[in-house]
């Protein structure tokens, strides 16, 4: 992230099948539980397996580099292109720790959902205006352009294309958690077009497009609605 901050021209292009990991940061709670749940599941990570999660005990181990990533995030220009269905990892990871009883407080279950709500308002208000800024700070922006496309048929794969000083590089996960990059000219061209194509498929709906924005967050708040209201 220093390294696409510092550049003279960079965009990030996004193609979704979560949350962009950049937003969760901005919310510590949120990306404690995030970071946690990644540690205990996916990696199976020793220090992580046996005990209850407390938000209180991992909050301040995740989310030192976290605030950096999501302080840099909001001075790169970015373009993402969501489906109602990015929203539900998230929703699914919280609701499956609270069924398995691994939150050790039900207060957290709701703060974590709480936050989860907080980051969709702020993604809202950005897409709204069409640029970036801190959360609850809509002053403290540079003019760094955030489009935003919905597109009802397609699920990403968080496919991520980035463009640096006229340079392309193609970032791809794999294996979950991991990521791959390449400068490779004939796959990032390809990912590329791909990525056009589906842009001319979706609906830009920041800046524009204020019905299809409300319908399209207010979903998106009554999924987690409904899951917070389960909780004991």
């Amino acid at each position: 992230m220093e390294q696409i901050s510092s550049a003279e021209q960079k965009e990030i292009f996004y193609f979704n099948k979560d949350i962009p990991i950049f937003h969760h940061f901005m919310f510590p709670e949120l990306a404690a539980f995030k970071c946690y749940f990644w540690c205990r599941y996916n990696l199976n990570h020793t220090l992580y397996n046996n005990n209850q999660f407390l938000i209180n005990d991992f909050v301040d181990i995740f989310n030192k580099t976290g605030k950096k990533i999501s302080e840099l995030y909001l001075q790169i220009p970015s373009t993402e292109i969501w489906n109602l269905d990015c929203i539900n990892t998230t929703i699914m990871q919280i609701d499956y720790y609270r069924e398995c009883k691994v939150f050790k407080s039900s207060e957290d279950i709701v703060t974590v959902y709480n936050c989860l709500e907080k980051l969709v308002d702020h993604i809202e208000q950005q897409v709204e205006v069409g640029y970036k800024f801190p959360f609850k700070q809509p002053d403290k922006n540079d003019g760094i352009k955030y489009k935003f496309f919905i597109n009802e048929f397609v699920l990403g794969d968080n496919t991520v294309i980035i463009h640096l000083d006229g340079q392309k590089v193609a970032v791809i996960t794999h294996s979950v958690l991991n990521y791959i990059e390449t400068t490779d000219p004939k796959f990032v061209d390809y990912i590329s077009e791909t990525f056009q194509i589906i842009l001319k498929k979706s609906t830009l709906i920041s800046e524009i497009g204020e019905k299809n924005r409300q319908l399209f967050f207010d979903t998106m708040r009554q999924k987690i609605y409904d899951k917070k209201k389960l909780v004991r």
